[in-house]
């Protein structure tokens, strides 16, 4: 849902059909999962997140995501939008 939102409200005016997780350039297309992993990996570093027997990176990102989307009791399409 945050995803939509960003595109929705947030997402800078271009013409690339990407959705861009860096906030400084270059924007560009991230290429295999080890690019998607690395973003959150080293968000939780500077965070200083403690990862032992708890899910951590991308993993986390696209669990949260799908519980979020869940507990909203509503899919992120709606009928008549």
């Amino acid at each position: 849902m945050v995803m939509l939102l960003q595109i929705l409200n947030e997402r800078p005016d271009n013409d690339s059909e990407y959705l861009f997780l860096r906030s400084l350039a270059p924007y560009e297309k991230l290429e295999g999962t080890g690019a998607v992993w690395y973003i959150p990996m080293l968000v939780e570093a500077k965070a200083d997140i403690r990862k032992e027997g708890r899910m951590t990176g991308s993993l986390f990102t696209r669990h949260n995501a799908a519980s979020t989307v869940l507990r909203s009791e509503s899919g992120v399409y709606e009928d008549g939008e």
